[in-house]
């Protein structure tokens, strides 16, 4: 039998663990959708709305993106969590395209302080059958706490963003 401790570490690893994909999704989706604003404007290189602690560095070759997002030295705090290592985003770029496939991998990545691993993927629909943006975060994370835990997760996590999708700012979104 499962003791009440183990239970509630699983429980507290698990909500953990959806934190982390739901932050990373975010970041993840801003920096691209920066990207995306400063190519349409004619500007090669984003400048994030993060703190001057986080560098995106753009490789392109014809359509293809690469962004290696780097959290500098002692990391970066954003939104209230400590980010650390780097995320390397690459896409196709289609300005027309309903949908776009954002592929990423975590190098030396933490998550306050927490190591994360891992090689995911999210696909984002401009528009679902409800008129609302929705995210597909295909996960395979591996995360370890500082005290050697570690837990895995593997799957789809779909988010519909129902709210603040068309005001540009980031604490009224709402999603589902």
């Amino acid at each position: 039998p499962v003791s009440q401790e183990e239970d509630l570490t699983e429980m507290v690893q698990s909500t953990e663990m959806d934190q982390i994909s739901a932050s990373l999704e975010d970041v993840i989706i801003e920096i691209y959708e920066d990207q995306e604003s400063a190519e349409a404007k004619g500007i090669m290189n984003s400048r994030t709305a993060f703190d001057t602690c986080v560098t995106v560095s753009l490789d392109m070759e014809q359509n293809f993106r690469q962004l290696i997002v780097d959290f500098a030295e002692g990391g970066c705090i954003i939104r209230g969590h400590l980010y650390e290592g780097q995320i390397v985003i690459t896409y196709e770029r289609d300005p027309q395209a309903q949908n776009i496939f954002l592929g990423y991998v975590l190098n030396n990545f933490y998550f306050d302080n927490k190591h994360v691993m891992g090689n995911n993927s999210i696909l984002k629909e401009l528009s679902n059958d409800q008129g609302n943006p929705q995210f597909t975060h295909t996960v395979d994370l591996t995360v370890v706490w500082p005290n050697g835990m570690q837990a895995s997760r593997e799957g789809q996590i779909v988010r519909e963003w129902i709210e603040g999708f068309d005001t540009g700012v980031f604490t009224d979104n709402v999603f589902e």
